[in-house]
């Protein structure tokens, strides 16, 4: 395959970025170039992610319906919620909380990145007051190097949904 990599004896997909010389998957990997070479290596090692937890603080737009504000245990869709202002809102909402990231995710030679692993349907996500960009199809993964700093740092992510959820 010209300029793209195939996770050798597994079916990963986008677990290695050739232009950035990054991989997000241990594994061997093989690289055919244009000029019919191939290359194969080997990634060993790659950080234990960190997780994100809750409680989030999920703030909503005045006059739609949803209350200003509600704190969910944990990443969740809206349409599950118990509050039917909650459960049939449509538009933006923003979920907010602090992160802890520890000094040996920082660094030379580190790159840091969020995976919302799913969002429905777009999202806008703040670090620290820095907007990182638009996320509005898989993978819903964004570098936040730049961002990020070693202790607390505040994220925010904007939801936008779909009108049908009003019904």
């Amino acid at each position: 395959r010209d300029g793209q990599a195939a996770a050798v004896g597994s079916a990963a997909s986008q677990a290695i970025d050739l232009l950035r010389g990054e991989a997000w998957q241990a594994g061997t990997y093989e690289v055919s170039t244009a000029d019919g070479k191939n290359h194969r290596f080997e990634v060993s090692a790659i950080p234990e992610p960190l997780e994100i937890g809750g409680p989030w603080t999920v703030k909503f737009p005045p006059n739609l319906g949803a209350p200003g504000e509600v704190t969910m245990d944990q990443l969740a869709s809206l349409s599950n919620h118990a509050d039917p202002g909650v459960k049939f809102f449509s538009g933006t909402a923003t979920y907010s909380r602090k992160i802890s990231v520890p000094k040996e995710m920082t660094g030379a030679k580190r790159r840091l990145y969020l995976d919302l692993g799913r969002a429905e349907v777009m999202a806008r996500v703040k670090l620290n007051g820095k907007d990182l960009g638009l996320l509005w199809k898989p993978p819903y993964r964004l570098e936040i190097t730049e961002a990020v700093k070693t202790g607390d740092n505040a994220l925010e992510i904007s939801v936008v949904n779909l009108l049908p959820n009003r019904m």
